[in-house]
């Protein structure tokens, strides 16, 4: 068996095998996990925008993983493998994740809430 035949094999047992339900339980450990991490460390609680930025940052990974995999891993692509769910969250959500992501980070690039000095001169 080549590296590619072992690849197609993974990828196409990973796709079938991680659907929503699956999916749902590591995200509802992930979120506990997380919530007991930050009380137990940190001695708070998270705050909402801790969740948010959990939750953009889980449906990125995952739908970044699930785009890996499928256009990576196997030939030709394993697209039928897919279930709907996924297909609806790489092709709408993960633009959005990504655009809102790079408009905000390019817009504090641009301009910084206070802007940077120059070094002095020697």
């Amino acid at each position: 068996m080549t590296l590619t035949q072992f690849l197609d094999f993974v990828g196409r047992w990973i796709l079938t095998k991680c659907e929503y339900r699956v999916l749902g339980i590591i995200i509802a450990f992930i979120l506990l996990g997380f919530c007991f991490w930050r009380r137990l460390r940190y001695k708070l609680w998270p705050t909402h925008e801790d969740y948010y930025q959990l939750a953009v940052g889980l449906i990125g990974t995952i739908g970044g993983l699930s785009a890996a995999i499928v256009f990576l891993f196997t030939r030709p692509p394993a697209v039928d493998l897919l279930p709907g769910t996924t297909i609806l969250l790489l092709g709408l959500g993960m633009p959005i994740i990504i655009i809102g992501n790079a408009y905000s980070r390019l817009k504090a690039l641009f301009f910084p809430p206070q802007a940077p000095k120059p070094p002095d001169k020697l």
